[in-house]
């Protein structure tokens, strides 16, 4: 089988099939309504073209903004359904690379789809999250790569220069990855030789470079003063260039980057496998492992840039101090897949008679039954409002004009009806969290120690909310910890009025 040229129709139908699978499971399951946490923020910032946290997602806004205006459900769903499309995209792309590289139909879909519909993936494609994208992102770069790897060209080193270069602008730590492909372009003499062409590389650099232009959607937008505007929130000035440097590198988040000690982030690291072992229950993990010995052997350049487009984030990651940590390692999910589709190649070479040549594609066919039987009751947000139910309750109990004091999970729902829907257009929500991690920055980069920048921030909230309260009712959402210092929290229906401390 040639593998720019597959012999059957069936071969080449073999990418959409998998999107169309993953897709229609992915849509039946996906959440109708808001969400919380970042789904909620991205929902509201596509719609309203706003500016959400770091490192600022243009490419993701801009994107959402079109699905948004598709007109079906709730925008909330237009854009939860952005997460399905690209999640499918991903799948597709990743068959189409399984099929050129492996020349194994079984393996192609078979991965494919395990990767699709294993539960770390379906469980981020049902919701507005940036995860789908950066895996379409790196599923496509990788296809790319192969297409150049068999005939190169530079105008097909641009396209992947193009590509790959799209996390740039969407999430810049993605970039790790193209240690494995600039590797694999070093492996090659034809790619190495076409690297050499100043007439060839300049214009893939600037392909590359060019998604560094979707950050003016920064300073733009937040010149219009949208109604979601984290930078505002932030106190950061983002019609500047050092304010958009701000947001870009992700300064509001980097006393979290390697934030542990050594025996943690090697737990960290650990956690990684067993994410692949669970995600196919194992059987992936013995698949992979056997493909990585057959790709050794068989495809041995391609296996080094794997490892080098896996381990980079792996390590980054690992070390990044957050709780929804597990779905940024989502890419090296996609790295191991590859190993399993390799894995199901070497063993389907093996079992040359026809009887037991049967033998894989009935597992692989019970093993993919399994996760769709499994995974989407796991999954299935279909029905899920929840989110909205509390948000819309809290805007119900609280008085006119109220400040209602919140953090992340609750703050974006609320203000993704109130800006989105234009519910209770009187209150303020005011996300103490977010106001939180923006102070500690400030403090942070004045050199205090951990301990003082957070008693400073904490004062600052509370000098903040006294002032408030000088003039309309404070609310919290929650019993916060932070508040118990400065201020008494007394029970109202869902909500706690806020008072000074006597």
């Amino acid at each position: 089988m040639s593998r720019q040229q597959p012999k059957t129709p069936l071969d080449r139908w073999l990418p959409a099939i998998a999107g169309l699978i993953t897709f229609t499971l992915y849509a039946l399951t996906t959440q109708r309504t808001v969400g919380p946490y970042d789904s909620a923020e991205l929902a509201a910032g596509s719609a309203c073209l706003g500016i959400v946290h770091s490192p600022g997602y243009p490419l993701y806004l801009l994107l959402g903004y079109g699905f948004s205006r598709i007109p079906v459900g709730e925008i909330a769903f237009r854009v939860n359904l952005m997460s399905a499309f690209f999640g499918a995209l991903a799948a597709g792309f990743l068959a189409a690379f399984l099929r050129d590289l492996l020349a194994d139909r079984l393996a192609a879909i078979g991965a494919a789809l395990a990767f699709g519909l294993c539960l770390p993936v379906w469980d981020r494609a049902v919701v507005a999250e940036v995860y789908t994208l950066q895996l379409a992102i790196l599923a496509a770069s990788l296809w790319l790569t192969l297409r150049l790897l068999d005939d190169p060209s530079p105008k097909k080193l641009a396209l992947l220069a193009a590509v790959f270069g799209l996390t740039l602008a969407h999430r810049p730590p993605g970039l790790l990855a193209g240690v494995g492909i600039g590797a694999l372009l070093l492996l090659y003499e034809p790619t190495r030789a076409l690297l050499r062409r100043p007439a060839a590389l300049i214009p893939a650099i600037l392909c590359g470079l060019g998604s560094l232009l979707f950050y003016l959607y920064l300073p733009i937008r937040a010149a219009a003063d949208p109604p979601l505007n984290y930078a505002t929130d932030l106190q950061v000035d983002m019609t500047t260039l050092s304010g958009v440097w701000w947001m870009v590198s992700g300064t509001m988040f980097h006393q979290l980057v390697f934030a542990y000690s050594l025996p943690e982030y090697l737990h960290e690291l650990a956690d990684v496998l067993r994410l692949i072992g669970s995600a196919w229950y194992g059987v992936g993990a013995l698949l992979a492992l056997i493909g990585f010995a057959w790709m050794i052997r068989h495809q041995r350049r391609w296996c080094i840039g794997l490892l080098l487009i896996g381990l980079p984030l792996a390590l980054f990651y690992a070390g990044y101090r957050v709780d929804d940590k597990l779905e940024m390692f989502l890419p090296v999910l996609l790295v191991a897949a590859i190993f399993t589709g390799a894995g199901i190649r070497a063993i389907t070479g093996w079992l040359k008679s026809p009887a037991t040549n049967r033998l894989v594609p009935a597992i692989t066919s019970l093993l993919l039954m399994a996760m769709v039987i499994v995974n989407t009751p796991q999954v299935d947000r279909s029905d899920d409002r929840a989110d909205r139910e509390r948000a819309e309750a809290v805007l119900d109990t609280v008085e006119l004009g109220a400040l209602i004091a919140t953090e992340w999970s609750t703050a974006t729902p609320l203000k993704y009806l109130q800006i989105i829907e234009g519910q209770r257009p009187d209150v303020e929500i005011f996300d103490w969290g977010l106001f939180g991690l923006g102070r500690l920055a400030y403090y942070r980069e004045r050199n205090l120690p951990a301990d003082a920048a957070r008693r400073f921030w904490v004062r600052d909230m509370a000098d903040m909310l006294n002032e408030a309260m000088q003039e309309r009712p404070v609310y919290a959402v929650d019993e916060y910890e932070v508040f118990e210092e400065y201020f008494t929290l007394i029970p109202e229906s869902d909500v706690y009025r806020v008072e000074p401390r006597p």
